[in-house]
């Protein structure tokens, strides 16, 4: 189990190099950490995906403590407008993500104001936990005006617990939700 660490207290003194081996993890997170205006969008891809893939927007996270330093420094970045989570090592399969890495994420990114669009590919969301685990983010956020999901293994429950937490929005700026090919689960489910 991980410490549990402030790391609003630690984040001035700690180096990004101390977080992760991965240059460009380490790049990422100093953009993000320097709320960079020229890094307005990131994805966040299993570590199994790599492959050939070696863009400078794209964060292959090794642990949920890296997830959780993610987080933060995306919950604090003000000019990042859109956020990918992704999933591709077993392409149409839907692999997932652990709940303890979205929890870990989801930390951070709960507190974000900025991101406009957020979207899930290929990803495992049958559980029904992931969502609320974001609850916050999805219900508060008053930039986020677009919202997609595609590829997706989406379980009944999890979409009724998503529609409950897209009807509770306190914003009513979500003004595009995209659901496409998640077995029996559309968009038209949430009409």
């Amino acid at each position: 189990m991980e410490p549990i660490i402030d790391h609003s207290v630690v984040a001035s003194t700690t180096n990004v190099k101390d977080i992760t081996s991965d240059r460009t993890n380490r790049e990422i997170l100093h953009r993000l950490k320097n709320n960079d205006p020229s890094f307005p969008s990131i994805i966040v891809r299993n570590p199994g995906d790599r492959g050939d893939d070696f863009r400078n927007d794209v964060y292959y996270p090794s642990s949920a403590c890296d997830l959780l330093w993610l987080g933060y420094f995306i919950g604090k970045a003000k000019h990042l407008e859109q956020i990918e989570l992704e999933d591709y090592a077993q392409e149409g399969q839907g692999t997932n993500f652990s709940r303890q890495s979205i929890a870990s994420l989801s930390r951070g990114l709960n507190s974000n104001k900025s991101i406009r669009t957020i979207m899930f590919w290929n990803l495992n969301l049958s559980e029904g936990e992931f969502f609320p685990l974001l609850s916050p983010f999805l219900k508060n956020n008053q930039s986020l005006i677009e919202m997609k999901i595609y590829d997706c293994i989406l379980s009944r429950e999890c979409a009724h617990r998503l529609a409950l937490i897209l009807e509770s929005r306190t914003s009513n700026s979500l003004m595009d939700f995209a659901l496409e090919n998640c077995g029996e689960i559309d968009d038209e489910s949430f009409a």
